[in-house]
């Protein structure tokens, strides 16, 4: 039997008279069958169920009367539970603004922020149900200034694992609006390295040095032009963490250097580095631990699902900065199994 062509079985549309198409005007084609039919009963009228109103219903079933109110109107999607706001309470409660009273709506404050990094949405585009943009911006700035979200991002400490720690550098594309920060009397390559910014094969960009634990939650980390080598920045990751709690680091090809090597060596820390294809004398290290790494590329992943930190849109190092101090402690707060390797 042959096989069914494609649409057997429904109403075709048949063309009623011959179509005339003139040089500057087009009459629209008049349709009989599934079309027409759905146009006769929009425009039909019945009573609502609900509130007993007259007016047009649509063929659709799933469609609500705008008129009864059914319709309720979505607002942005909230991302702080009732339990993370019983943590946070304790770094912004008692807030003064400008008047000299408590801010009482600090949770749509805070929502607000998270909402600005998880969408990557320009400030003055903020949702009109967080409040006033200018408000909230002026309170993010206010409360970077006092540390609070390097507060809530310390707080995270006494879960961390440091016998074994991974590291690893990614990079975060610079948008323009993000370029043109007070130079202070340098000039414009200088003011980029002071925020962080370096020019690299793909333009603009913004490294991420993270520190992260044996269950892929940050420890520290730090921001460099994309142009810096990430060897040398190790030294400076370590210094903001207790040595002597690590027994073994994790890192890829780049930190294969004698003075990496000889630095861990002197903490008494073990290394996992594979080694390079110039090494003249390679070193053995151990490959089934080695693809326990992917932990932080996984924590990289976590973090950039917040488009305004896949993509840096803020001037000043410090402010992203606070943006990831706040970003990591909702996601470390929101609760959920912790990511485990079996090679670690």
């Amino acid at each position: 039997m042959a096989k069914k062509a494609s649409g057997f079985g429904k109403p075709k549309l048949k063309r009623t008279e011959p179509r005339e198409i003139g040089p500057y005007t087009a009459a629209p084609e008049p349709l009989t069958g599934v079309r027409e039919q759905v146009r006769e009963d929009d425009s039909a009228t019945e009573s609502c169920p609900q509130c007993g109103c007259t007016g047009r219903h649509r063929a659709k079933p799933w469609r609500k009367h705008d008129k009864c109110g059914t319709r309720k109107k979505r607002g942005p999607r909230r991302m702080l539970t009732d339990r993370q706001w019983k943590l946070a309470k304790r770094f912004v409660y008692g807030e003064r603004g400008k008047a000299g009273r408590n801010a009482r709506n600090n949770r749509e404050k805070l929502e607000g922020m998270l909402w600005i990094f998880r969408t990557g949405a320009p400030w003055r585009d903020l949702h009109e149900d967080f409040g006033e943009w200018l408000n909230i911006y002026q309170t993010f700035r206010r409360w970077v200034r006092r540390g609070v979200f390097f507060m809530m991002f310390l707080s995270l400490a006494k879960e961390w694992d440091l016998r074994v720690v991974m590291v690893d550098g990614t990079f975060v594309k610079v948008h323009q609006h993000a370029t043109g920060a007070l130079r202070n009397g340098l000039t414009p390559e200088e003011s980029r390295v002071v925020q962080a910014i370096g020019m690299t094969k793909g333009g603009l960009n913004t490294k991420l040095m993270a520190l992260v634990d044996r269950q892929g939650r940050l420890v520290t980390f730090s921001l460099v032009p994309g142009n810096a080598a990430e060897a040398r920045q190790l030294q400076a990751l370590l210094a903001d963490v207790d040595v002597t709690e690590i027994e073994e680091l994790i890192g890829d090809k780049a930190f294969d250097t004698d003075a990496v090597r000889e630095f861990l060596a002197n903490l008494g820390i073990t290394v996992t580095i594979p080694w390079k294809s110039n090494r003249k004398n390679p070193l053995p290290y151990d490959k089934k631990k080695y693809k326990g790494r992917h932990l932080v590329e996984n924590g990289f992943g976590d973090l950039k699902e917040f488009r305004g930190l896949a993509t840096r849109y803020c001037k000043y190092a410090h402010t992203f900065c606070a943006a990831f101090h706040l970003v990591t402690w909702q996601r470390r707060t929101k609760g959920g199994n912790l990511r485990t390797s079996p090679y670690v």
